[in-house]
């Protein structure tokens, strides 16, 4: 179980009686850290460009009003958004591909 990721995955196959455990991959903890370190500096970035493109008399105003969780959330739904967008293309490369007979083509695939 990692609290801070939020990740509970049960172990399957155990006995009736056994107390179940939570699992998960280390690389996939590591690559949502990793995605996670991503989004928080693309999101600082853009807030640093934000602040030098902002005239001096307005920074303080301006810097105040960018809500940096709401940031953080649209960098999260965006990356959700790709994700799901990957996941449909190889869904779609799988179907083709199990409905390719010709096994030159399915190896080009």
């Amino acid at each position: 179980e990692d609290a801070e990721a939020g990740t509970r995955v049960f172990q399957t196959g155990l006995e009736p009686g056994t107390p179940r455990r939570y699992i998960i991959f280390a690389s996939v903890l590591h690559a949502f850290r990793t995605l996670q370190e991503k989004m928080v500096a693309q999101g600082s970035h853009y807030m640093m460009m934000l602040n030098h493109r902002t005239p001096p008399a307005d920074r303080e105003r301006i810097m105040l009003t960018v809500n940096r969780m709401r940031v953080l959330e649209h960098l999260y739904e965006m990356e959700s958004s790709f994700a799901a967008a990957q996941q449909k293309l190889v869904k779609s490369y799988l179907r083709i591909y199990d409905q390719t007979s010709d096994p030159h083509a399915r190896s080009q695939l």
